[in-house]
């Protein structure tokens, strides 16, 4: 059985690429603000008119519980990140 490529059109469609924040949304890192963290950068891409540059992406279990909520950006896995560290993120990433 050979791979499977994901081809992800959302991102396809405009001159740029979409970048990528995986957030982790698995029950430790949501007691832990993970849910509050999504929605803010959300927000924050909502209101600057980002939605073609930056895309929220959750997932399951990063296996890192107690360092929660986990995020992962340009290849930099973040651990116990709150909403204004996670804006920070998401503004470097923009910024590459």
């Amino acid at each position: 059985m050979g791979l499977k490529r994901l081809t992800l059109v959302n991102s396809m469609q405009s001159d740029t690429l979409q970048k990528f924040i995986f957030i982790c949304s698995a029950k430790s890192c949501s007691k832990n603000g993970s849910e509050e963290v999504k929605s803010a950068l959300k927000a924050y891409i909502k209101s600057n008119g980002l939605k073609k540059e930056a895309l929220i992406v959750k997932t399951k279990c990063m296996d890192f519980c107690k360092s929660g909520p986990n995020v992962v950006s340009n290849g930099q896995l973040y651990h116990k990140v709150s909403v204004k560290e996670a804006k920070e993120i998401l503004r470097e990433l923009l910024r590459d």
